[in-house]
């Protein structure tokens, strides 16, 4: 008797994960199943599921997965995946960024990050041309991997998506876990951005922590006349985060020109007059100094592989 009701389960489990299969829906899945199938789609993408590179949103009436930042710029490191060059065009009060990705071996793919910007000027227009660069550099990090999953720069864009809590928080968590959790994002409750904005900020913060920042400086890249993170409206949350992941970007581009022999000494002439940090730079500044930072690991490297033909 209870081989036939195992043999009925495990027919039953089978359906149902042929269903996720064949129509892309994870809400089929027990909790259980659900934490199996992320930790398995980790392990076969050589990603670190405690970083959370996936999070969950429902789409046409399905749970799906979307990738994060976690995920591509994992993704580029495991893969030795390089972003090569990056093109602006603008169409119909559209800016369009094509970013061109190159895998070890030579293999080569294209695409892009188009957002609307007729009328915006300053910081506005800044923050929109930053999250086109990084919507095409995500995007052509998933295409070139074979991956099909949306990159959550493009979330915003798509009628009725809706991002939710990971659904197995709630399902395995006990009532002593719960209480914990609440004890500690208490916190938040005091911030004026929306809690997701607010965990945002504060995963990039702890980015730039491990990258030797202090609190004080990483608040000195605060918006003029706000005091505190906390403070921070939903437009001045965005920008900052914008700004966050701008730096991160600036601050590993140098990490691999130091990696190629770069001086810190060399890298100082290429900052704007006055500059005497990274750190200091403004977001405006950063925006300036990853273009040129950019450009220049990109002839270096260019430099490098012609040696290498040639030689």
């Amino acid at each position: 008797m209870s081989r036939a009701i195992q043999k009925t389960d495990k027919t039953d489990k089978n359906k149902i994960v042929e269903q996720v299969i064949t129509k892309g829906d994870l809400a089929e899945l027990s909790p259980a199943d659900r934490v199996s199938y992320y930790n398995t789609l980790c392990q076969s993408l050589g990603l670190n599921p405690l970083t959370r590179p996936f999070e969950y949103i429902t789409m046409d009436k399905k749970l799906v997965l979307y990738a994060r930042k976690d995920a591509t710029e994992q993704l580029r490191k495991i893969n030795g995946i390089s972003i090569w060059k990056i093109e602006n065009t603008i169409e119909d009060g559209c800016l369009i960024v094509t970013a061109y990705a190159r895998t070890p071996d030579g293999r080569e793919d294209i695409d892009e990050g188009i957002v609307f910007i007729k009328g915006k000027v300053g910081d506005s227009l800044a923050n929109l041309q930053m999250k086109a660069i990084t919507k095409a550099k995500r995007r052509v990090t998933l295409s070139i991997c074979g991956l099909g999953f949306l990159d959550e720069s493009e979330i915003d864009s798509i009628p009725g998506a809706r991002q939710i809590a990971n659904p197995e928080d709630d399902a395995v968590m006990t009532e002593q876990e719960a209480l914990s959790l609440s004890h500690r994002s208490s916190g938040l409750d005091h911030w004026k951005c929306s809690r997701a904005l607010a965990m945002q900020i504060l995963n990039y913060c702890a980015d730039h922590k491990l990258k030797g920042m202090t609190d004080d400086i990483i608040k000195s890249w605060l918006p003029v006349g706000v005091a505190s993170r906390k403070d921070l409206d939903e437009g001045e949350a965005r920008h900052f985060i914008a700004n966050l992941e701008r730096r991160l970007e600036l601050f590993n581009v140098c990490g691999e020109l130091a990696a190629k022999g770069v001086d810190s000494d060399t890298m100082k002439l290429r900052l704007p007059s006055g500059v005497q940090s990274l750190k200091d730079l403004t977001f405006v500044q950063v925006e300036e100094a990853l273009k040129v930072f950019s450009g220049w690991l990109k002839k270096y490297n260019e430099a490098v592989e012609g040696s290498v033909i040639n030689g």
